[in-house]
């Protein structure tokens, strides 16, 4: 008994110390380069958006890998009341994004699963625009497309929602302005008149900026609230917290990815 009891404590001991060892931020931020960062910035509910690309951490919290999957997803940040634990070990690697349009730039498209009329309506679009419609043949296009960017020759080409940058710097297109993408918010927003489209670069993937421009919406809040209300240079800081978003969806469509 004496034994077993000093196994279990054993026991208690490494899981307290396991438990201790998770770093603070995690790296589960996603930027809309598709970077995933680690920051102590809260993103705002609603407007927050969860994302699976399936497993990139390894048992000490360390992201090893940018994909483990080809279909990279954007789900809801709740549902049905269902809970996780961060970065279990071999389950899926939980991100989080500012807003829908983040999580668009960096090659995400919504989940079948928990988004289903999201997911329908971007499919019903894109299969008018390139004759295909299947799951696998849109994460194969948008595989190919993300991680790159275009020249731009004229803001007029890119609808509401687009990403473009400026050097290392994002900034998101919303009714005929450009406000630069933090962790806290959207800031410095400036009318397109007042800039030149060839000194920027577009990062949301073409086929995304076409079902965009065919007049795609998501159901869910999007841009961020900075983006739409506030007053040009200002932007809603973000709760600090110790980096995670303690209670998230966790579904996916795929119950192999989870």
């Amino acid at each position: 008994p004496r034994v077993f009891l000093i196994s279990l404590g054993l026991a208690a001991g490494m899981r307290g110390m396991a438990r201790s060892s998770r770093p603070s931020p995690l790296q589960n931020r996603v930027t809309p380069f598709g970077e995933i960062v680690a920051v102590r910035e809260k993103y705002a509910e609603p407007f927050a958006r969860f994302g699976n690309r399936g497993v990139l951490h390894d048992a000490n919290y360390t992201v090893v890998r940018r994909s483990a999957n080809k279909a990279w997803l954007i789900c809801r940040l709740r549902y049905k009341g269902e809970r996780r634990e961060l970065m279990t070990p071999r389950r899926y690697t939980e991100l989080f994004f500012l807003d829908e349009y983040v999580a668009l730039a960096a090659g995400h498209r919504p989940c079948a699963f928990c988004r289903r009329d999201d997911y329908n309506a971007f499919k019903a679009h894109w299969r008018v625009l390139f004759n295909e419609s299947t799951a696998k043949a849109i994460d194969a296009r948008l595989g190919a497309e993300r991680g790159t960017t275009r020249p731009l020759s004229s803001f007029a080409e890119l609808p509401d929602g687009a990403v473009v940058a400026r050097g290392s710097e994002a900034y998101l297109l919303w009714t005929n302005r450009l406000a630069r993408f933090t962790h806290q918010g959207y800031v410095d927003l400036v009318a397109l008149a007042d800039l030149c489209a060839a000194d920027y670069c577009v990062v949301t993937p073409p086929s995304t900026l076409a079902v965009l421009r065919a007049g795609w919406r998501p159901g869910l809040d999007a841009p961020h609230e900075s983006a739409r209300f506030f007053e040009p240079g200002e932007a809603r800081s973000g709760e600090e917290d110790d980096g995670n978003l303690g209670a998230t969806s966790g579904r996916s469509e795929s119950p192999a990815r989870r």
